[in-house]
């Protein structure tokens, strides 16, 4: 048996992207008290430094931004609701194909307003930029869903497999051409 890779769909139920946008606030919260509080929070018997390393890699903003990208994407497909796959369509001439395992396709769909919204070098401001996009989803979704609407246009492109062979011609003298003597 074959062993494949299983996606998990894309399209949650309500109350599945409720329970993930509720946890997506309440890290953010964290986030924000662990990296711009006054003093960190205390802990009982001096374990805070254990409790900061063992947390440390989640006090990134990168992942949170991704997260925060893949649920205005996934309201915008919720807003979409289009049930039916594209027809591809490969009209190709000989020697060449279209490339019909499109690659990076969530990234397009997110694209690249969404997620230079969610960037910003100062960290004070990311995070801002991060939890204004998390209060706004509705907002961001619906002008995704208009992009969306249109059609990820470039996710097919022609490559070239084995192109029909070309005639080569010759654009010199033929050798039997005898040239005159001009001494």
């Amino acid at each position: 048996m074959l062993d494949m890779k299983l996606i998990p769909s894309i399209r949650l139920a309500e109350h599945r992207r409720a329970r993930i946008t509720t946890w997506a606030r309440l890290m953010l919260a964290w986030i924000g008290m662990m990296l711009f509080a006054p003093e960190p929070p205390r802990a009982k018997n001096g374990q805070l430094r254990r409790l900061i390393r063992r947390r440390y890699p989640q006090l990134s903003l990168a992942p949170m931004a991704r997260l925060v990208a893949h649920l205005i994407f996934m309201r915008a497909l919720a807003m979409l609701r289009v049930r039916r796959r594209p027809r591809v369509r490969d009209f190709t001439g000989a020697g060449f194909r279209r490339r019909l395992n499109p690659r990076h396709v969530l990234r397009a769909a997110i694209g690249s307003r969404v997620r230079a919204g969610l960037r910003h070098p100062d960290l004070r401001t990311r995070f801002a930029r991060i939890v204004a996009a998390f209060n706004e989803v509705d907002a961001i979704a619906a002008r995704l869903v208009r992009r969306l609407r249109r059609g990820l246009m470039r996710r097919t492109p022609i490559v070239a497999v084995r192109p029909p062979p070309a005639h080569v011609r010759s654009v010199g003298f033929a050798a039997s051409v005898a040239f005159p003597d001009t001494s």
